[in-house]
């Protein structure tokens, strides 16, 4: 019987924060890669690669030196003051995820169920209100569970869309950034900022330096896979400029398929918001003694005002922004963690 090693629950894990609601649904890879053209592909081989050295430096390190979490990575590179404004910059993030994931359930009401924006907002609200104060923590062990269920969905469903349907698509906008290279840093730079926070809290699961670098390279091999069928499913299709272009390209062919992918896309989306505003909270309750009821209220109501800006909008333009300023971390993450690499002892 086949048993998971301390190496593959890491790669879950990774895999699963990374293609949250805006991969699956092909939002992500629409806006920083498929806008630039057939050379983009370039980019989505330097992402994977990128994920893959970032979780295999973050991992070793973690190891060698035995920390334990984020305060103590990035401390042990910068010092304190420059880990807090770092810890304010994550969690912003985190808050801006949250919001993405809960704009994300109105484009899926509106565009697949033919409802009002405003009742998916609502719903997700509502839900992730109901489960903070119930303080049902538990679900957000799921994202770990739900993990293979994504890679399977998105694997099946990206080959299927490669195998129906052959067009051209119908969508050449212009690019956030000057060219796919900038564009590509930005994508794995904002991804870098929780990979630390996720990473280091597995420390116990790597049991030496071998494990960490089968993970780093699980983890860049199935990221790169995956983003290339959404990479060339979206290339094969007219449903770009859908919010959700995947599903829209799945329900023009098959809207018993498109059923089917409808759940997966909003597990990921419930369990990214989930794990998102969890975050958030107790990242505020730690500083400062305020109610969770209170506090579950306000961020659920920021974060469903500023969900009417769109989907796609917000992944744009919200994700494109921590990218940029994240791009220092993803320069002292890698330049710090790759000579452990190198490095064969614990220290």
């Amino acid at each position: 019987m086949f048993t998971l090693k301390g190496w593959h629950k890491a790669t879950l894990v990774y895999i699963g924060t990374v293609i949250g609601a805006a991969f699956a649904s092909g939002q992500e890879i629409y806006r920083f890669f498929v806008v630039y053209g057939r050379s983009s592909i370039y980019g989505i081989i330097l992402s994977g690669f990128l994920f893959g050295l970032i979780v295999a430096c973050v991992l070793c390190k973690t190891h060698i030196k035995q920390i334990n979490n984020a305060d103590e990575y990035y401390t042990d590179i910068t010092g304190h003051k420059f880990t807090s404004v770092l810890n304010t910059i994550i969690s912003l993030f985190m808050f801006s995820s949250f919001c993405i994931m809960i704009a994300g359930s109105g484009a899926l009401f509106n565009e697949q169920l033919g409802l009002p924006t405003y009742t998916g907002i609502i719903a997700m609200s509502v839900l992730c209100a109901f489960i903070f104060i119930k303080d049902i923590s538990g679900i957000v062990v799921l994202n770990t569970l739900f993990t293979p269920l994504m890679i399977a969905g998105i694997f099946f469903f990206g080959i299927y869309l490669l195998i129906t349907n052959k067009t051209e698509p119908l969508f050449f906008e212009a690019g956030t950034f000057n060219n796919r290279l900038c564009s590509t840093m930005v994508y794995v730079s904002y991804n870098t900022l929780t990979t630390v926070p996720v990473m280091s809290a597995l420390n116990k699961l790597i049991n030496k330096k071998s494990d960490a670098i089968k993970a780093g390279i699980a983890c860049g091999a199935t990221l790169l896979i995956l983003s290339s069928i959404v990479w060339i499913a979206l290339f094969t299709n007219n449903n770009c400029t859908a919010q959700l272009p995947i599903l829209s390209a799945i329900y023009n062919l098959s809207p018993i398929a498109n059923a089917l992918y409808i759940p997966i896309l909003y597990i990921a989306m419930v369990t990214t918001a989930v794990s998102d505003g969890f975050g958030i909270i107790k990242t505020i309750k730690s500083k400062r003694n305020i109610k969770t009821g209170f506090l579950t209220i306000i961020i659920c109501t920021l974060g469903a005002l500023i969900s009417f800006s769109g989907f796609s909008q917000l992944v744009g333009k919200l994700y494109s922004f921590f990218g940029v300023i994240g791009l220092g971390v993803l320069a002292v993450v890698i330049i710090d963690g790759i000579k452990y690499l190198f490095i064969g002892k614990r220290q």
